[in-house]
């Protein structure tokens, strides 16, 4: 990978998504999930829903691998803006209403998707 794309995954991994941060109002909460591993190492995580396990990049917890749904990969929560790693996990534990992946990146990928198809066609 280039060193710009490596620089990017190593910041988001430790100090959360920067992708949102010069559209995001400040007194809004961000959680950063995502569905692969820019880096780092972890133990194998439980089956049941709501199991976690600490991501360590460097020496140190960076983030957690989560859960969310039985017989599915788990995802990769970081600390977000405002909100420390527990309630990043809590809060993307409470929004995946049966999905894999949190209801509003769920949206968003389907919106994407659609749009897609619509300028193919």
């Amino acid at each position: 990978r280039p060193a710009r794309a490596r620089m990017f995954s190593v910041m988001r991994s430790i100090r959360g998504s920067v992708a949102s941060e010069p559209s995001r109002p400040r007194a809004q909460l961000s959680v950063p999930p995502a569905k692969t591993k820019l880096v780092g190492e972890h133990s194998e995580v439980g089956e049941n829903v709501g199991d976690h396990v600490a991501l360590f990049f460097g020496g140190r917890a960076v983030g957690a691998v989560v859960r969310t749904k039985e017989r599915v990969k788990p995802i990769y929560v970081s600390q977000g803006h405002r909100v420390g790693l527990g309630q990043s996990i809590r809060i993307a534990l409470s929004c995946c209403r049966g999905y894999r992946i949190p209801e509003p990146v769920r949206q968003a990928h389907l919106l994407v998707n659609r749009m897609r198809r619509l300028s193919l066609c």
